[in-house]
């Protein structure tokens, strides 16, 4: 194996996680968007108080 082929395999890593992390912010401002109070929220501010709640299952 070659250097280039690590190092491609890295890169597409990297870019798919900046993909994911663009698609995410982008849902945040739409959730944000929908929520009174939360237009000007940070995506840190909307998951705290929105997502990352506890579940019961019953």
């Amino acid at each position: 194996m070659t250097r280039d082929a690590l190092s491609s395999a890295a890169g597409l890593k990297v870019d798919f996680d900046m993909a994911l992390l663009v698609v995410a912010s982008g849902l945040y401002r739409l959730l944000a968007g929908r929520m009174r109070g939360y237009a000007d929220a940070q995506a840190r501010q909307i998951f705290r108080d929105l997502i990352n709640l506890p579940a019961t299952i019953p």
